[in-house]
């Protein structure tokens, strides 16, 4: 999955199956690229912007993660909290358009 940070169409957030998420920055003459483990526990299945793009949210097997974004690409994002689902495997993440909540989807009952 890929998807554009919603204040800046130059900067592209990537997940990818073995569990990273690369921060890609087209908006200078040169491609700045930042890749980083997002989850050690399987593959990322989902990412989403914050509406106001300040974070990223990542969703991995059972685990929602929230991260800050402050200073990438050229500091590493730093978590900000992680959410675990005992009973079923996450597949996607959405933020409401103020960024106060998100909304995931999974398999399986709740």
């Amino acid at each position: 999955r890929a998807v554009f940070n919603p204040t800046n169409d130059s900067i592209i957030a990537t997940c990818h199956c073995g569990g990273s998420c690369t921060i890609i920055h087209l908006g200078s003459q040169n491609i700045l690229q930042m890749t980083w483990r997002l989850h050690d526990n399987g593959g990322v299945f989902d990412i989403a912007y914050s509406p106001d793009g300040t974070k990223l949210a990542s969703c991995a097997d059972k685990w929602l993660t929230i991260w800050n974004l402050e200073g990438v690409p050229m500091a590493l994002p730093k978590k900000i909290e992680s959410h675990f689902f005992e009973t079923t495997s996450l597949l996607c993440v959405r933020w409401t358009p103020n960024g106060r909540y998100m909304l995931t989807t999974s398999e399986g009952e709740f």
